[in-house]
């Protein structure tokens, strides 16, 4: 069974229900966070959200956050350049705010302080920023179907 709550449901409740909720959800999530996370920089924390999750993830986020993680939908990777454009930030410094974010509603949804779902790597083949940002499949794959379906209910 699923169930749908939208932020304007979510406010309805009461605040105990808010908390046996956000409990529950965690439990779940921790339930299904992928144990293979060890990356070779030793993080842990990175973690890969299946559709439920980013459902859960997404309510309230902004649309200028809807438009960064547009970026990884293609290949879970997103340029400066390309994340640059998409908020219509001009700088790095600019979009830090998006990260940190994204970073905070993590931490805050998993309960874990070192929780993550973006990371940077080197790329040696651009000059300018020597790097991408990226995610894991699992939550590439999640971020396209969200996108998807968002745009079957604009249609």
């Amino acid at each position: 069974m699923h169930i749908t709550i939208t932020q304007n449901d979510w406010v309805k409740f009461s605040l105990h229900t808010r908390r046996e909720l956000r409990r529950y959800i965690t439990e779940q999530f921790q339930a299904t966070e992928d144990e293979g996370n060890e990356t070779d920089s030793g993080y842990e924390a990175m973690y890969e959200l299946n559709e439920q999750m980013l459902k859960t993830f997404m309510m309230g986020v902004s649309e200028t956050t809807k438009n960064f993680l547009k970026c990884f939908t293609k290949n879970g990777k997103g340029s400066v350049d390309e994340l640059l454009e998409a908020t219509g930030y001009e700088s790095l410094q600019d979009f830090r705010g998006v990260l940190g974010g994204i970073t905070r509603r993590m931490r805050k949804l998993f309960s874990d302080p070192d929780a993550y779902i973006i990371d940077w790597e080197d790329n040696e083949n651009d000059e300018k920023y020597e790097g991408n940002y990226y995610l894991k499949e699992g939550t590439r794959q999640a971020l396209e179907n969200y996108f998807k379906e968002q745009t079957k209910l604009v249609v």
